[in-house]
């Protein structure tokens, strides 16, 4: 936000701290500016026995542990404003999160008879995450070198916070096969969740399938020297979702303590408990085809309708009760769409070896149903029934009048007359965060010991709003700061100048900046997602090593991401499923060079 025309430093050759809002980026990240440190720690054990009591029935046992330690510190340096005035300030917040799981399984797996294959498992899971997290800080510092937080004098305040979550199963599946050609399957579980309330912590989930190979029947013999497999199967099945509300302990009545009056210490009641929360279910069918051409093409195509219910939400409760709202399950949710892969074998001899392989999807989303028929309405986005889960409703912008340099905006729900005056323009349904299309391309190419592979994704028809472009693209709403190139290129300078950024003003007094479809834009992009490069040493060079494979590689992941024209931000891949940008981080572009050995 600092005018690029403030000089860094004074005349004198110190810091300048002489502007608009005696903010010096430059200085702030000098050796003695702020910091912001972390540093995590982490290790993985999964060991496992398997007891084998016959050739076809065993027990298998694995108990894993996830365990890190996150250490995080900032220092509120003596050259910003906030740090100057209490002289430095240091924080400090340690993290401790473990994950303990444990998997008991019984597997038999039979074949009778050459035509007849079964596979039954039992089983029984655990899951339990524990995590803790403690905060301190402290201000005045003595010095400006040693930001410790024990080295202030002054204490601030300190912090604990303990969270506990247990998830619990009991499954079991099977699986039958007869001639490799008709295919039957089946699972129950049953789970329960400490998330949820004492009146519905456990819900059971099922599923079956079936499969059928066509084209090992007798009567597709004339067809097997061009297609060499045509399979139809489809499913139904049940699935649940724990990860709701915005708490562990979303089902909770909760109290929170630091409410003081008086000097007296005191607690306050932060949230509304529900004992007959549940999980979200989601009822899935699909139905789908595969077949393969003159081995060298493989086409999978499915269909696919998912209906979500009992879905969660923070649903408006009276202020009476000193809280806003509540979680309970009101909605449902209906996913419907197509998803289609073609594989191809395009050369594949001796020395040379490529193939290819292109995935194609379609969704539509929609809200079924809410607490009640009143909408969920935000600024710039809705929850109605009727409409995609992510719709964006909110003024629309009309652009810039040539002659005044003015922003505008539509006047009604619809039509073509604007307004110059924000408070008068209608709200407009905009499209959603949800993509009509997405897809992606991947390769592979092996030459003698060469090998080379890529994959490129596309997202189409999502939006994304740029909720952070109000202050980056401000048009003199904070006199003296900075605002982006886009704007600079594309202001309104003189009487008819086709313009899509108003005229810039000082103390800018209208409304222009507020939420609009100004900053509504295009989220389809094109991202390189992956390349990589190997090459395997000849056998008879690595053996003399005792090495049975050597391979060399490099290996980059996203390279580069097109985006639409009018997009302003970082990458829209990067962007969460609701399509809200808030001055999202760039997803980091990695590069690995690294060696394969096998002995």
């Amino acid at each position: 936000m600092q005018s690029p025309i403030t000089a860094v430093k004074n005349e004198y050759g110190k810091w300048n701290f002489n502007t608009v809002n005696g903010y010096n980026p430059v200085a702030q990240r000098s050796k003695l500016g702020d910091q912001s440190l972390s540093k995590q720690y982490r290790t993985i054990i999964a060991p496992f026995v398997q007891i084998n009591f016959t050739p076809d029935f065993y027990f298998l046992t694995r108990n894993a542990a996830d365990i890190y330690i996150v250490d995080e510190f900032g220092f509120w340096s003596f050259l910003q404003p906030q740090g100057e005035q209490m002289n430095g300030m240091g924080e400090n917040n340690t993290t401790v999160r473990s994950l303990l799981s444990t998997t008991n399984t019984f597997n038999y797996i039979k074949t009778f008879n050459e035509y007849n294959n079964l596979n039954v498992l039992v089983g029984q899971e655990a899951q339990f995450t524990y995590k803790k997290e403690a905060y301190l800080s402290a201000s005045n510092y003595p010095v400006d070198f040693m930001p410790q937080v024990s080295n202030a004098a002054v204490p601030g305040s300190a912090a604990t916070y303990v969270d506990r979550i247990a998830l619990a199963s009991f499954f079991a599946s099977a699986e039958y096969s007869y001639m490799d050609k008709y295919y039957l399957s089946g699972s129950f579980r049953i789970d329960g969740s400490s998330r949820f309330g004492s009146n519905n912590r456990w819900a059971p989930f099922w599923s079956v399938g079936a499969k059928y190979r066509l084209s090992a029947e007798s009567f597709m013999q004339p067809t097997h020297d061009w297609l060499n497999n045509l399979t139809i199967r489809a499913s139904y099945g049940t699935s649940g979702n724990q990860e709701v509300g915005n708490s562990w302990y979303a089902s909770r009545d909760l109290f929170g303590f630091g409410y003081n009056y008086n000097g007296i210490p005191g607690m306050s009641h932060t949230q509304y408990g529900n004992p007959d929360l549940k999980w979200e279910r989601t009822k899935k069918f699909n139905v789908g085809i595969d077949f393969t051409l003159i081995d060298r093409f493989t086409v999978e195509f499915d269909y696919y309708n998912h209906r979500t219910t009992d879905m969660v939400f923070a649903v408006p409760l009276s202020m009476v009760t000193g809280l806003t709202s509540f979680y309970k399950n009101v909605g449902e949710l209906k996913n419907t769409g197509v998803e289609a892969t073609v594989t191809a074998q395009i050369i594949s001899n001796k020395d040379l070896n490529w193939s290819a392989s292109i995935t194609a999807s379609h969704n539509k989303n929609e809200v079924v149903k809410l607490s009640t028929d009143n909408p969920i309405e935000s600024t710039y986005q809705i929850t109605e029934k009727g409409y995609p889960i992510y719709q964006f409703k909110m003024k629309e912008w009309a652009g810039v009048d040539p002659e005044t340099g003015v922003g505008t905006w539509y006047l009604n729900e619809s039509g073509d007359e604007t307004t110059t005056n924000y408070n008068l323009a209608a709200k407009r349904y905009l499209g959603s965060a949800n993509p009509k299309f997405q897809g992606s391309f991947s390769t592979t190419i092996s030459y003698r010991g060469f090998d080379f592979s890529a994959q490129l994704n596309t997202s189409l028809g999502g939006k994304v709003y740029g909720n952070n472009l109000r202050y980056d693209e401000q048009i003199g709403g904070s006199f003296g700061e900075n605002f982006t190139e886009w704007v600079y290129e594309n202001r309104w300078q003189k009487p008819g100048d086709i313009a899509k950024v108003p005229r810039l003003e000082s103390f800018y007094s209208g409304r222009a900046n507020q939420h609009s479809s100004r900053f509504l834009m295009s989220g389809d992009y094109l991202k390189i997602r992956s390349l990589t490069l190997g090459y395997t040493l000849p056998r008879a060079l690595t053996q003399k090593a005792f090495i049975s494979k050597l391979r060399i590689f490099a290996q980059a992941d996203n390279i580069y991401t097109f985006g639409s024209k009018n997009y302003r931000g970082f990458d829209p891949a990067g962007i969460g499923a609701n399509g809200v940008q808030w001055w999202n981080f760039p997803v980091p572009r990695n590069v690995v060079f690294g060696l394969n050995v096998g002995f």
